[in-house]
């Protein structure tokens, strides 16, 4: 006894590609990442001077908290 079992798939046909006609002609497309350097290089740096300003900030308070005002003042 050969029993199908049910299942919700079913077989289909595999889809066929569409091919140009002969008006039209084929032309590749190139898609894929094409980054812009210069916003890259933008980003970074507001990035960088972000983190520094975080960095002097943090030290500065630091050194306040601590008892080090004089030092505090220095540092740049």
């Amino acid at each position: 006894m050969d029993a199908v079992p049910s299942s919700p798939l079913q077989r289909a046909d595999p889809l066929q590609r569409a091919t140009p006609s002969q008006d039209q002609a084929y032309v590749p497309s190139r898609q894929g990442r094409h980054p812009d350097y210069g916003l890259l290089q933008e980003e970074n740096a507001k990035r960088g001077a972000t983190g520094e300003q975080l960095v002097f900030d943090y030290e500065r308070t630091w050194l306040h908290e601590h008892g080090r005002s004089d030092l505090a003042d220095r540092v740049r």
